[in-house]
């Protein structure tokens, strides 16, 4: 509503300091007052979402930044508050102002702050598992994979053994034992699409980071053969 006073960050996106515009996150009312660093702006006309309302005013000809860029030249003088767009926004020459109105540079990607990185001793850590391939894991579960439907059965009932907290006593440093069942496997195309898949998706859940070891369990008359699962997951 007009004369509704609000803080610009709350209705629009400033994305860096000394910037000429901010972009609206909503409609923004003409007669809305935005506040910012100890200014108050009074918006002039409609600002329509993700448009750019002046957090400053521009002279004509002279450069109008936007995430520290020049996104174009003023062709009309621009007062604060007031909708940029392409009646008063335009390319101009690309000519920097002063300095004899020299021709801006085309280099890119050359402004690159200096990061100031942790040290080790102040670097954050958490109780996690390295594996041997560099990946880290949250959890420590032994996974039982089954290679067939018909071992499935056989992968749950070792799963259901350490269901219980008794059963894990003897080992604190295992979160628990997944059962990897499923209903294929079996009458299936060798290296067909659906035996390439099933065998990427088991090896990738017998090598998930969540894992810290693994047993695959197969009837042995099935397509989706033990050995050549491993071979070709590199298990």
């Amino acid at each position: 509503m007009p004369d509704e006073e609000m803080a610009l960050d709350r209705a629009a996106i400033l994305l860096r300091e000394g910037d000429d515009v901010a972009v609206a996150r909503q409609r923004i009312p003409a007669g809305s007052v935005l506040t910012h660093a100890g200014r108050a702006l009074r918006v002039t006309a409609d600002i329509p979402p993700g448009h750019k309302v002046a957090v400053c005013a521009v002279r004509q000809g002279d450069p109008v930044r936007k995430y520290g860029q020049i996104i174009g030249y003023a062709t009309a003088p621009i007062a604060e508050g007031e909708w940029v767009h392409t009646r008063n926004l335009g390319f101009g020459e690309g000519r920097e102002p002063g300095a004899g109105g020299l021709h801006l540079s085309c280099e890119f990607s050359s402004d690159i702050p200096t990061v100031d990185y942790y040290p080790p001793e102040r670097a954050r850590t958490f109780p996690g598992f390295l594996r041997s391939d560099g990946r880290v894991g949250t959890r420590n579960y032994v996974a039982l994979v089954a290679t067939v439907n018909c071992s499935s059965g056989l992968v749950q009932a070792i799963a259901d053994h350490f269901r219980s907290p008794e059963a894990l006593r003897n080992f604190p440093g295992v979160d628990g034992v997944l059962p990897v069942a499923h209903t294929s496997g079996c009458g299936m195309q060798l290296n067909g699409l659906g035996y390439d898949q099933l065998q990427r998706t088991l090896g990738g859940m017998a090598t998930h980071p969540n894992v810290g070891s693994y047993l695959i369990a197969g009837l042995g008359c099935e397509m989706n053969q033990t050995r050549a699962m491993i071979r070709s997951q590199g298990l």
